[in-house]
C-alpha cells in the first residue's frame, strides 16, 4: 500500500487511550515522507502525555518530517483555541498534514475548536481500533465509542483503521477474531474498514491469515515501526488489560456478532 495515495491533505486519527493511535500516526507521516510527501505531524494528544509523537522527534526530523507537539493543557479545555502554530500548519497546502487527536472525550474537544481550517481543505478522520483492549473487543461498544468522538469533534469519520499489533504471540484464529471484531464495528459506522497494522516481522503472518478470508475480501497491512513504549510493556501486571485475555475476548465478541 502507498501510503501517500490514501491519504488526504489532512487526515485525523482518533481512538481510545491504548488503541496505538500514535504509532499509527508517526509511522504514516514517516512512510508518506519517505514516498515524497511534504509532511507535517501535528500532536495534539495532550490527553496521554507518557505516550507522544515527541518522543520520536529526532527521528521524525531526520525523516524530514515536521513536528508541532503544541504543550500544556490544550486537551482539557472546554473548547480550546488553536494554537497559531497549529492553524498554520492546517492551512499550509503544501504539505500533507497528520494529526494525532487525544484519546478522549476531551480530547474529541480539540477537533470542533478546528472546524474552520479542517472545512476548507479535504481531510479522512480514521478511527484506531485495536480488538485486544477490553472496551473495544465488543464491536457495538467501541462504536458508540467512536460515535461519541464524532458528535463531540463534529467530524465524521471516514473510516477504521485494525491495528492487530500486541506485544505477545498471537495465533491464527486470534488475528482473525480481531479482525473481524474491527470489521464488524466498522459495519456497525456504516464506514471502511481502510488497512490493518502489525508489529514489526509479523505483517506476512497477518496477511497470511486474513488471505483467507471468505468473499474475496483483501485488506492493505501496514507493518508498524514502534517507537511508543508504555509503561506495561517493563511491567505487565501494570496493563489496564493483558495479553493474554485479549483474544480471548476479541474471540467472545465476534462470535457474539455474527
Amino acid at each position: 500500500m502507498r501510503v501517500s495515495e490514501q491519504l488526504r491533505p489532512l487526515t485525523f486519527l482518533v481512538g481510545a487511550f491504548g488503541s496505538g493511535k500514535t504509532e499509527v500516526a508517526l509511522n504514516l507521516a514517516l512512510a508518506a515522507a519517505r514516498e515524497g510527501l511534504a509532511v507535517t505531524l501535528i500532536d495534539l494528544d495532550t490527553v496521554t502525555p507518557a505516550l507522544r509523537s515527541r518522543q520520536a522527534a529526532a527521528i521524525l526530523a531526520d525523516a524530514g518530517v515536521e513536528l508541532i507537539a503544541p504543550a500544556g493543557q490544550l486537551a482539557y479545555a472546554d473548547l480550546p483555541a488553536v494554537p497559531a502554530t497549529v492553524r498554520s500548519a492546517l492551512e499550509d497546502e503544501r504539505r500533507s498534514v497528520v494529526v494525532d487527536v487525544g484519546g478522549s472525550p476531551a480530547g474529541a474537544r480539540v477537533l470542533a475548536s478546528m472546524a474552520g481550517p479542517i472545512a476548507a481543505r479535504g481531510h479522512h478522520c480514521w478511527g484506531v481500533v485495536s480488538p485486544w483492549r477490553p472496551d473495544t473487543s465488543d464491536p457495538a461498544r467501541a462504536a458508540r465509542e467512536l460515535r461519541a468522538i464524532e458528535e463531540l469533534g463534529r467530524l465524521r469519520l471516514t473510516g477504521l483503521v485494525c491495528n492487530l499489533h500486541l506485544p505477545a504471540d498471537l495465533s491464527d484464529e486470534a488475528i482473525l477474531r480481531g479482525f473481524e471484531v474491527v470489521n464488524l464495528t466498522a459495519r456497525h459506522l456504516g464506514v471502511p474498514l481502510v488497512f490493518c497494522t502489525a508489529g514489526p516481522g509479523r505483517a506476512g503472518r497477518v496477511r497470511q491469515v486474513l488471505d483467507g478470508l471468505a468473499e474475496g475480501q483483501r485488506v492493505d497491512i501496514v507493518e508498524l515501526r514502534l517507537f511508543m513504549k508504555a509503561p506495561w510493556e517493563d511491567d505487565p501486571a501494570a496493563a489496564p488489560w493483558t495479553a493474554a485475555a485479549a483474544p480471548t475476548q476479541a474471540a467472545r465478541a465476534a462470535r457474539r456478532y455474527q
